[in-house]
């Protein structure tokens, strides 16, 4: 009879515990989902838009899109999916009217091929800039003086460095809404960038911050290696307001 006590209080406290273990981590998912809805349900409002850029000059005549710009946004579209929050699409730049830049933008790729990054970029000013908005090579911090420069590998001329910009402020063809620009000197830094701001880490962040208010602006670079043709062990170097447009 006591061996069948003890046993039933064993179960038991196995019982509670692992209660207490799946009720911990529900709570956990519950606040990081609540985190980032908040971020990302901010932008979704009032029918936003997500745009992607195409390359011109290429052989392919309907033009072509970064494959990791296109990854980055399937990676967003993912993520939102999980969040329970509208499923949004996309338009390439080249086919925007002057109505379709008013509501909130997410814009996803860097200047070299997305013509509404490069606009936007002439319009604000952050201290994160690419040195030539023709020709990514470098992101270079203002504030800080100092340059970033993508890696390539001199045998195989393959990207083994990548560098992203992550900007969300006012957006300059309509202030009373917002625009998340994420660009990096490649598609592997777009994509790299897309990443961490779907991560927890960013979330737990960015809403410890001052920098959570719904309004906040903020500027982000990010690094990323590049490993079998995808970003690997992506970190933050800075995360910082800028001042309003």
């Amino acid at each position: 009879m006591e061996f069948l006590m003890n046993l039933g209080t064993e179960l038991l406290a196995g019982v509670i515990g692992f209660v207490i273990g799946w009720a911990s981590k529900s709570l956990r998912t519950l606040i990081r989902n609540r985190r980032a809805g908040r971020f990302w349900g901010s932008l979704l409002a009032d029918n936003p838009q997500i745009v992607l850029g195409r390359a011109e000059g290429v052989s392919e005549p309907t033009g072509a899109t970064s494959i990791g710009d296109a990854m980055g946004f399937a990676e967003l579209r993912t993520h939102l999916k999980s969040l329970n929050l509208p499923d949004v699409d996309f338009k390439f730049d080249e086919y925007l009217q002057d109505e379709d830049l008013k509501p909130n933008l997410i814009l996803i790729g860097g200047p070299g091929i997305n013509k509404v990054t490069q606009q936007v970029l002439s319009m604000i000013a952050p201290e994160l800039v690419f040195s030539s908005r023709t020709h990514l090579a470098t992101v270079r911090d203002i504030k800080r003086d100092k340059e970033y420069r993508q890696v390539v590998d001199p045998d195989s001329k393959k990207v083994i460095t990548d560098f992203a910009i992550i900007l969300k402020t006012q957006n300059p063809f309509n202030p009373y809404n917002q625009v998340l620009l994420v660009a990096g000197i490649s598609g592997f830094g777009t994509w790299a960038a897309v990443e961490y701001l779907v991560s927890k880490e960013f979330h737990k962040e960015f809403h410890k911050s001052p920098l959570a208010s719904k309004q906040g602006s903020f500027e982000c670079l990010v690094q990323t290696d590049v490993v079998l043709k995808r970003p690997y062990n992506v970190r933050r170097l800075e995360l910082r307001p800028i001042a309003e447009t």
